[in-house]
Formats: C-alpha cells, structure tokens, sequence
C-alpha cells in the first residue's frame, strides 16, 4: 500500500516537473528578449562589448582546461623519455 503512494506520488511529481519545464519553454522567447546581445541594435557599441565579453568569458576557461591538460602530457612525456633515457629522479634533500 505504501508502495502505492510513493508511486502516485512521484507520478504526480514528474507531471508537476513537466509542465514547469513546458512553461519555462514557452516562456523562454520572452526571456531571451531582455538578453543585452539578442536584442540591442546591430550597430549598437554595447552590443558587440557584451558579445566580446561573453566570448571571452566562455573562451577562458576552456582554454585554461586545455592549458592544463596540455602541461600534463607534455609532462609525462618529458618524464619517458627521461626514463627511457636511464635519467633518474631523486628527491630533493632539505637542509635542516
């Protein structure tokens, strides 16, 4: 029985998540209205910084990842090819 009214209520749940996710939709034209870049002027100064801005703010951090990603297999092959070589690493000695 129990079983019954988690299901019911989940069903009822899902249908409330559905028709806000409708309306969100239907109510996205609206919204991207107000957007500073979709709506302004083509001509408009603003409207090509915010589009500059975006770009650059949407660019970074996949370049970062990129960056990183790049460091790390340049890196490991560095460390090969030092191994291949017969290059041993030792750790650093401190001085106390």
């Amino acid at each position: 029985m129990r079983s019954m009214q988690v299901r019911s209520a989940l069903r009822s749940a899902t249908l409330r998540d559905g028709l806000a996710a409708a309306a969100a939709l239907l109510a996205a034209p609206r919204t991207a209205g107000a957007c500073a870049v979709c709506s302004a002027n083509a001509n408009d100064p603003a409207s090509g910084a915010f589009l500059n801005g975006t770009l650059f703010l949407s660019l970074l951090p996949v370049g970062m990842f990129l960056g990183i990603l790049w460091w790390i297999r340049r890196r490991a092959r560095q460390l090969a090819a030092d191994e291949a070589a017969g290059v041993l690493r030792l750790p650093a000695q401190h001085k106390r």
